[in-house]
């Protein structure tokens, strides 16, 4: 982890893993975006995750507006939604100490 060009020391994140730390890299992140691109299924052709559970994560839980910058947010499970020129963009980051992450995919165009 770094912050500017100070590297930092890491840190137990034990205990706020379940808020949903993922200590992962760019490679399988690219795996990771690959499983929905691919409908839920691996690249051996394995199925892992339903298409069914698929579309129920990609599907509107929530909305919010946020007036001061114009702002409206929807999330499914798990995952941001928002219309990018009328393609679903699917998407989620994380911040934590020096690491940062941002993940988005269109599930419809095939483009992670």
């Amino acid at each position: 982890p770094y912050t500017g060009d100070t590297q930092l020391p890491f840190l137990d994140y034990e205990n706020i893993g379940p808020a949903g730390i993922a200590v992962s890299n760019v490679k399988d992140l690219t795996k990771w975006v690959a499983l929905f691109l691919n409908n839920g299924r691996l690249a051996s052709g394995q199925t892992l995750v339903s298409q069914a559970s698929q579309e129920r994560m990609f599907t509107v839980e929530s909305e919010d507006h946020i007036p001061r910058i114009d702002l409206h947010i929807r999330s499914g499970l798990g995952w941001f939604l928002q219309d990018v020129a009328d393609r679903k963009l699917v998407w989620h980051g994380g911040n934590i100490d020096g690491f940062s992450t941002h993940v988005s995919f269109m599930p419809d165009h095939d483009i992670g």
